[in-house]
């Protein structure tokens, strides 16, 4: 029952030339039907299954299924009797039910793929309308264009010779207004290189000099201040080692305190030489930066006069 009645069923029997815009728009109308039609499925299914749980003695009395057998029997029925035939009545009210409701769906199918059906043909009138109309429009520019080409074709073989005698005196009017433009422009170009080259140049030297002379005057107060803390702590330390000798006479700890001292000024003495070293190693990375500048000013130089040589 659920094949029969399933979507994939029903497209099946469908014709598959359409393309995936027509099946996207059958779809579309054919969607709300098949929501009603699985939810009718569903009842007719639960229905079923309701009547296959039945007890068996019910189906020996197929003979008291309608209501006016009933009213006809004896009054000698006892009670079972009656609920069993009532049971009998209920179950043969809901099979018609079932029965109404799968005539329901098939009507409901039928009127589906008659929808589908006429959609499809709609489709293709408006298609073969289409196609009409675009060969008419094709034949039509085919004529027009075969028209003008005629048309043009005369005209130019009318007035070719005094057309070409024109362009080519236009054409050497140009030619002659371009070279002077060009050389007027060549002339203001190479004087306006010139001076932003000679300016650009001396920029670039003066923030050269300058950063070269910053850096070596850092360093220089890097190593006045490093000489300095050097000269202090040396004075303390001498201050601090002959105070020591003065209060204390043991020979072993006044070993060990200028031993303690010389390690501190040590590494005091290497920090400084640290320093030092490291303001060189910053003068040094500047000084390859020019280098590099300077080269790489060379080559756009070099770039530009090239550049200006082809040019001419």
């Amino acid at each position: 029952m659920e094949a029969v009645w399933s979507e994939k069923a029903i497209l099946k029997s469908h014709d598959r030339s359409l393309d995936t815009k027509e099946w996207a728009h059958v779809e579309a109308i054919v969607q709300p039907l098949w929501k009603a039609v699985e939810s009718i499925t569903i009842q007719l299914a639960a229905l079923k299954e309701q009547i296959l749980e039945l007890p068996v003695g019910c189906e020996h009395h197929r003979s008291f299924r309608h209501a006016p057998t009933m009213k006809a029997m004896s009054p000698h029925i006892n009670h079972s009797q009656k609920n069993e035939m009532t049971e009998e009545n209920k179950h043969f009210m809901m099979e018609r039910k079932i029965q109404l409701i799968e005539e329901e769906l098939e009507q409901i199918v039928k009127r589906v793929d008659a929808r589908t059906q006429d959609e499809k043909l709609a489709h293709r009138r408006q298609k073969r309308s289409q196609k009409c109309l675009l060969d008419e429009v094709d034949k039509r520019l085919g004529e027009m264009h075969s028209f003008i080409e005629k048309k043009l074709g005369a005209h130019v073989w009318e007035n070719g010779g005094k057309l070409c005698e024109r362009v080519q005196a236009s054409l050497v009017t140009e030619q002659n207004a371009l070279g002077m433009r060009l050389e007027e422009t060549q002339q203001v170009l190479n004087s306006k290189l010139d001076h932003g080259l000679l300016s650009w140049k001396m920029q670039i030297d003066s923030k050269v000099q300058f950063g070269i002379e910053s850096v070596i005057s850092v360093i220089e107060k890097m190593k006045q201040a490093n000489q300095e803390s050097m000269n202090a702590n040396i004075e303390r330390l001498r201050a601090y080692v002959h105070g020591d000798l003065m209060q204390t006479s043991v020979s072993a700890i006044v070993e060990k305190r200028l031993q303690a001292k010389e390690r501190k000024l040590m590494s005091l003495v290497r920090a400084a030489s640290n320093r030092a070293d490291k303001g060189e190693a910053l003068l040094e990375q500047w000084g390859e930066q020019m280098v590099l500048y300077a080269t790489k000013l060379s080559k756009m130089e070099q770039a530009i006069f090239s550049q200006d040589r082809q040019f001419l």
